[in-house]
């Protein structure tokens, strides 16, 4: 005797003739769309040209292009070779060479302008590049550069004029 086989009895597969395409499901409508993503952009703006010893102001300006929230953003400044920090946007602080600022949470579309002033030593010379960046607890590090040429400044001389004397 041939045994016969335990479980549920198959069920026949319709397959479609030949040529004939089935189209895809439709999307169900009680499904949860794919979560949204938070991106960070960044834009940094500063002079070209800087004169030794001069005050030198850097532009940040941080945005939300995503559609979710960035939580917990922090931008960053990295102190150039021969510049000190003269000034910055209420929030920032300085430690290690680099000037910080918790910037909060950004809801989609939002952005932060922030501004930092350095000062240029007087021998300073060739060109500085000041890089920022900006990262939140759920979007990657983002960076934007500004470079600046210095522009000596020339020695003035100063000739001792003798006083006429008359008597």
């Amino acid at each position: 005797p041939v045994a016969a086989a335990q479980g549920t009895p198959a069920t026949p597969v319709a397959t479609p003739p030949a040529g004939v395409t089935t189209p895809p499901p439709a999307p169900d409508p009680t499904a949860s769309q794919l979560p949204e993503t938070t991106r960070l952009s960044i834009a940094k703006s500063g002079p070209g040209r800087v004169r030794a010893g001069a005050r030198v102001t850097y532009t940040i300006r941080v945005r939300n292009t995503g559609g979710a929230v960035a939580r917990r953003v922090v931008v960053a400044d990295t102190v150039p070779a021969s510049m000190s920090l003269a000034g910055a946007s209420r929030g920032w602080s300085l430690r290690d060479g680099r000037v910080r600022m918790s910037a909060g949470s950004l809801p989609p579309g939002a952005a932060r302008t922030v501004r930092l002033t350095f000062v240029l030593r007087a021998d300073a010379h060739g060109s500085r590049t000041n890089v920022a960046t900006a990262v939140a607890a759920n979007a990657p590090r983002v960076s934007a550069r500004s470079r600046a040429t210095v522009v000596a400044v020339r020695g003035t001389q100063v000739r001792l004029v003798r006083p006429a004397v008359t008597g």
